[in-house]
């Protein structure tokens, strides 16, 4: 279990150098998702973007309709501060998911590739699965 905004590192085993980064997200809940991330490289680059999305299995998407960020070439280690979310009532308004309910796995940490999935429960049903959260890096 993690913190509500949780904060990820991307450093590829403690790799030196740059990386690629996927990040994408799905909702998997009747209530509205949201997950605002920042993203910040060691050299300084900086990138905001925050998905929405409702529905089982549905991509969550930023306000201009994209469903993935991807950014090459940053600067290790890269920091993301994810900020999750969710509206009861057709996002008029939110409330941040209680910590504890945001459950962060590292599926893959190597120098070559790091895979973090992670997925909050809006405490409606107890599924631990209404955000899911891909983090890709290599």
């Amino acid at each position: 279990m993690a913190t509500n905004p949780q904060t990820m590192t991307v450093d590829l085993g403690g790799r030196t150098g740059t990386a690629d980064v996927l990040i994408k997200a799905e909702a998997h809940a009747a209530f509205r998702q949201r997950v605002a991330l920042e993203l910040k490289s060691a050299d300084g680059k900086h990138q905001a973007v925050t998905f929405n999305g409702t529905g089982e299995n549905v991509p969550m998407k930023d306000g201009g309709g994209a469903d993935k960020l991807y950014i090459t070439g940053w600067q290790l280690p890269i920091k993301i501060v994810a900020t999750y979310s969710f509206s009861s009532n057709g996002g008029r308004s939110y409330q941040n998911v209680p910590d504890g309910n945001v459950i962060p796995k590292t599926l893959v940490d190597s120098p070559q590739v790091q895979v973090v999935q992670v997925t909050t429960e809006d405490f409606h049903d107890n599924d631990d699965n209404d955000t899911y959260l891909h983090v890709i890096a290599h």
